[in-house]
């Protein structure tokens, strides 16, 4: 992936981002905490540009991890945005 921006709303953050020209290409999913011990996956078909996270109850900066997974279940790649 490539072009990450973050729009961020009440309790939510909604990334945006050019999703990679690879064949093997199943989804995109993102790791993160809502709050300590807390963690949500969100996952998007490789025909979105867009992962919707939401349940954050603070304004504190949160790491998101964000892999290309292909459809063995594999991760492909990983970035880490905060």
């Amino acid at each position: 992936m490539s072009n990450i921006t973050i729009d961020n709303g009440k309790g939510t953050a909604i990334l945006h981002y050019t999703v990679p020209a690879d064949p093997n290409l199943y989804y995109v999913k993102a790791v993160y905490e809502t709050k300590k011990g807390v963690q949500r996956v969100v996952k998007a078909s490789y025909y979105e540009n867009q992962l919707i996270l939401d349940g954050f109850a603070d304004t504190l900066e949160h790491t998101v991890e964000i892999f290309s997974v292909n459809r063995a279940e594999k991760p492909l790649s990983l970035l880490k945005s905060r």
